[in-house]
């Protein structure tokens, strides 16, 4: 007997009394019938699998907005408006041309997954 039959057995047994085995085994045989039990759809993991996937992929923009709230810079290099701002003044007052000189710049490295959620 499998799992399920016992449990099925047990169920009848308490709301039923039924003490032929014939008997019994018929009124099992009808509740798995009745309860679709008997011919399983031998396609049903590849379905639960299908509708698992659909509803991860419906939330997962949730999940991003609850894990990655913050939007991440970009990585690359970005001038320093303030410091390139101070070096224009300073060439400006010294009569200097403003595209000579090194520019200031901001350089912004990829994160690490956990880097800033902290």
């Amino acid at each position: 007997m499998n799992n399920l039959e016992e449990i099925v057995a047990a169920a009848l047994e308490q709301f039923i009394r039924i003490d032929d085995a014939a008997e019994l085994e018929q009124a099992k045989a009808r509740f798995l019938g009745k309860a679709g039990a008997l011919s399983p759809d031998p396609h049903i993991r590849q379905e639960v699998d299908r509708e698992s996937t659909a509803l991860v992929e419906a939330n997962k923009g949730m999940f991003d907005k609850l894990l990655f709230w913050q939007k991440p810079a970009p990585p690359g290099t970005v001038v320093d408006p303030a410091k390139e701002a101070q070096r224009l003044r300073e060439a400006s007052a010294l009569g200097r041309p403003a595209d000579q000189g090194k520019v200031p710049v901001i350089e912004r490295k990829e994160r690490g997954w956990l880097q800033g959620l902290f």
